[in-house]
């Protein structure tokens, strides 16, 4: 555990810059890195973020936190971390399915289906979504549905084993 807090800080620490409030148009000042950063770069060079990096390297920290947090089974962490990418990118597909992943793990099942369908409403195409969902409706005892869930699962992710292996077994 201990070492995961560390490598989280060390990513916060990096998109802390994040966290500072920049008029619209200007960049967001970024201290000049000393050491091999000083060296590699010319005097005149300025190291500097659009505000598109900030966001991803805000939701990156984000991501890692949250999995750490599920690994831990610390979930009510994992869901404030889940939510705060979603505050940062509302409609993310795959915040929107970790998210509901995490209900899953928890018991609450209305909340998971919920976040399944909006992650699919906001992503028609992000297959994992359609693979989470059909597996709630398969629990359900909802087997046309997941039938028909599972078909957009193996066509939108036709990596997926689970999804293949769930549509097949439907099938037959």
């Amino acid at each position: 555990m201990k070492k995961h807090l560390i490598l989280l800080s060390s990513i916060l620490l990096i998109s802390g810059c994040a966290r500072h409030a920049v008029k619209p148009g200007e960049k967001p000042p970024v201290p000049r890195e000393s050491g091999l950063m000083r060296k590699l770069l010319p005097a005149e060079y300025e190291l500097s973020l659009d505000a598109k990096d900030i966001r991803q390297a805000n939701i990156y920290s984000h991501f890692v936190a949250a999995n750490l947090f599920e690994q831990e089974r610390l979930y009510d962490k994992a869901i404030a971390e889940y939510q705060a990418i979603l505050a940062i990118e509302p409609g993310f597909a795959e915040a929107l399915t970790k998210l509901g992943h995490v209900y899953t793990k928890i018991g609450d099942i209305g909340k998971a289906r919920e976040m399944f369908e909006l992650a699919i409403s906001s992503n028609p195409d992000y297959g994992p979504a359609y693979v989470f969902l059909g597996v709630l409706q398969l629990g359900k005892k909802e087997t046309d549905k997941a039938l028909v869930t599972f078909e957009k699962a193996v066509r939108y992710d036709p990596e997926s084993y689970l999804a293949r292996m769930q549509y097949g077994s439907l099938l037959y």
